[in-house]
Parts: C-alpha cells; sequence; structure tokens
C-alpha cells in the first residue's frame, strides 16, 4: 500500500504519484484499510439571479429617468445624474465580484469613481471641482499607495507594479489637460503629472529585462 503525505491519502494500487497532487507515494503496512479522504462538495449560491435583477433595476430607472427628462422639454439634467450613478454602480459591482488582486480591484474603482464624479460634474455644468481637485489627487494617493505595496509585498511586486503603470500612464491627463488650459487650480494636475511621469521614468530605468518583456506582453506590444 502506498499513502501520500502532502494530501494524507491512501493508494491500494501500482500507482507511483498521487492523483491529487502528483507527488511521490511512500510505501506503508500493506495491512492498513484504504482510505480516500476527498473535501466534500459544498453548493454554493448562484449570484446571477441578484445580478440580473440588479441590472433590471438600475436599467429601468435609468431610462424612466430619462424619459420623464426628456418629455419636460427642457435639457437633460437630473436624469444624466441618475444615469451616471446607475452605470457607476453596475460597474462598481462587477469590478468588485470579479476574482482579481485587490489591488487591482482597487485601482479599477478609482478610475471608475474619478469618471463618475466627472460625468456629474458635467452633467451638472460644474465639473471644475472634479478636473480641478478630485481627479488628480485621487490618481496621486493610489499611486503612493501602490508604490508602498511594490515595496513592502516583493511576492507580489511585479502584479502590484503592472497596476502602478497603469495608473502612472492615466497620471498623465491631469497635465495634459493643464497644458491645454482646461484646468482653473493648477497645483494637483502638476504634482500628478510629475509623480506619474517619475514613475514611469524610474519603472523603465530600473526594471529588470524580464520585467520589461512581461509588461510587453501583458501590454501586447
Amino acid at each position: 500500500m502506498k499513502y501520500c503525505k502532502t494530501c494524507h491519502v491512501k493508494y491500494d494500487t501500482n500507482l507511483s504519484k498521487c492523483l491529487l497532487c502528483e507527488g511521490n507515494l511512500d510505501h506503508i503496512d500493506g495491512t492498513t484499510k484504504s482510505v480516500y479522504k476527498f473535501t466534500p462538495y459544498t453548493k454554493t449560491r448562484n449570484p446571477r439571479r441578484f445580478q440580473r435583477l440588479f441590472l433590471f433595476v438600475s436599467g429601468l430607472s435609468s431610462a424612466i429617468s430619462l424619459y420623464l427628462d426628456l418629455i419636460d422639454g427642457s435639457p437633460l439634467s437630473w436624469s444624466l445624474i441618475v444615469l451616471a450613478s446607475s452605470a457607476y454602480a453596475v460597474i462598481l459591482y462587477l469590478i468588485l465580484f470579479v476574482p482579481a488582486l485587490w489591488t487591482s480591484k482597487l485601482t479599477k474603482s478609482l478610475l471608475v469613481t474619478l469618471s463618475g464624479l466627472i460625468f456629474v460634474g458635467l452633467a451638472t455644468r460644474d465639473h471644475a471641482w472634479a478636473l480641478d481637485i478630485v481627479f488628480p489627487l485621487g490618481i496621486l494617493i493610489n499611486l503612493i499607495l501602490l508604490s508602498i505595496m511594490v515595496f513592502a509585498d516583493r511576492k507580489r511586486a511585479f502584479d502590484y507594479g503592472f497596476n502602478l503603470a497603469i495608473l502612472a500612464m492615466v497620471g498623465l491627463i491631469p497635465g495634459l489637460l493643464n497644458l491645454l488650459g482646461a484646468l482653473s487650480i493648477v497645483w494637483p494636475s502638476v504634482v500628478t503629472f510629475i509623480a506619474s511621469a517619475t514613475i514611469l521614468v524610474g519603472m523603465f530605468a530600473l526594471s529588470t529585462k524580464e520585467a520589461k518583456e512581461e509588461f510587453k506582453r501583458r501590454f501586447h506590444i
């Protein structure tokens, strides 16, 4: 009789490797009764019904609000806020419930939140606060967090670095908006642009050849 120390499974066969972990099997006393231990199957709840209901309610509320705002005869106003809020809730729900690294979820959630705030600002015709302050500072704070995680958790440094590179690219946008004269408060966009550019240059100059190849593969370059 043979025994797998990793899976704690006994085999009364001529196998040399475990069927579960493919590890080597050890010989034990053949008088012991064969025992096959497997993790019991537990049925998980299917969230699709809730997802469909959530998507339906979000779409219905957006359609009703747009219809009521259109028949009023005036330019669209509050319905755009409802539409932005519904779209934000749906996208955020999909981001949070899809299995992924938590920093990836955080980065995507931040970008979606900032985009939603900008859209709400455009809908209310008061977008300066979103573009001038919220957008650049939100990116800057997350850049700092991801930079700390790259050095704090070396095992997942590459995954954190990949999200950091994507966010740093987005962080160049406030600087471009400043060059185009679209911002009234300058310093948040300048600080974020400098930080993003510094991170991108540093990652390119200090990364290894293997890391550069992996970045090219992930970015399909």
